[in-house]
């Protein structure tokens, strides 16, 4: 028990001793992407989490989540993600349901190497057009919401080896659903409105994604380090007040993220993880609301 309080302790240190987190649209954490021990393999897996990310304007992002992973044999594996989400702001709050991803895994083992590859698929079943309350009939900026409004397709494959781990990942939008309205010259008479991105009908571009990540040691507690590569392929574009659909300059380009954290594999069945991100490059508009200063997360989990 002092061994797994001191690791939350160590993770913590750890996190707040960098300074700033994540644009990811959910590609680097499901399906062949997920961060595991290579040198396990139970027959189930679930796994409760909670994250916390720092955003636009202090936006406070805190979202929890339910995540089980089912082996059907050492090959073929199906996950289910849950999230719910709290965001906190200047403008309002909103809690909800986050985008459900459902997805499978083939993994494959050639001597000391893994190499899994899966799909999976995003689901909006969160709110993407939350209003502000009162008599405000716009939506909050994307930043608030718990959905991007998109239902995706995320392919990804991972080669694990000797404590490393490389991940390549896609996410292309099959179907824009985002009814979101935010503009921010309309926001509602709120000054503080014109400091977020428009977002009105929005439609996303589509990422690819990297991911290269070194677990040190094989005993019960492993620090990890990483980074995430992200490259927004397509800006993401809006309808502006002149019903005219515009792409602003920075929505496409690149985030280059650095990962740190600890692992600690208590028994056979319990693990505990925290993991911190911050970006090194970001893009500079970030109108789906996924840009972050900096994101903590720790998730503890099941294995049987």
């Amino acid at each position: 028990m002092y061994k797994i309080i001191a690791v939350i302790i160590g993770c913590f240190i750890s996190i707040f001793s960098f300074g700033q987190g994540c644009s990811d649209a959910g590609g680097c954490s499901v399906g062949a992407m997920s961060s595991y021990r290579q040198d396990t393999l139970p027959k189930k897996i679930v796994k409760v989490g909670y994250s916390w990310g720092d955003a636009k304007r202090n936006t406070q992002v805190h979202q929890w989540y339910a995540d089980a992973i089912w082996n059907m044999n050492p090959s073929l594996a199906f996950q289910l993600k849950i999230p719910f989400q709290l965001a906190t702001g200047e403008l309002g709050n909103v809690t909800a349901l986050g985008d459900i991803v459902l997805g499978s895994t083939y993994t494959k083992k050639i001597k000391t190497i893994q190499w899994k590859t899966g799909i999976s698929f995003r689901l909006p079943t969160g709110t993407f057009s939350q209003t502000g309350g009162g008599s405000s009939s716009m939506s909050l900026p994307m930043v608030y919401q718990s959905s991007l409004g998109t239902f995706d397709v995320i392919l990804n494959s991972t080669l694990l080896w000797n404590g490393w781990t490389l991940g390549l990942g896609y996410q292309q939008v099959l179907v824009h659903n985002n009814s979101n309205n935010f503009l921010p010259n309309l926001w509602n008479g709120q000054a503080e409105g014109s400091f977020y991105e428009a977002s009105n009908q929005l439609k996303r571009g589509n990422d690819f994604l990297a991911r290269l990540e070194y677990r040190i040691g094989k005993r019960k507690i492993q620090p990890i380090l990483g980074t995430l590569f992200l490259y927004r392929l397509k800006g993401d574009s809006y309808l502006n007040a002149l019903d005219q659909r515009v792409t602003p300059e920075g929505s496409k380009g690149t985030t280059l993220n650095i990962l740190a954290g600890l692992s600690y594999t208590a028994t056979s069945h319990w693990g505990i993880e925290g993991i911190y991100a911050q970006p090194l490059i970001n893009r500079s508009v970030g109108a789906d609301g996924l840009l972050r200063s900096k994101v903590v997360s720790i998730q503890i989990s099941y294995r049987w």
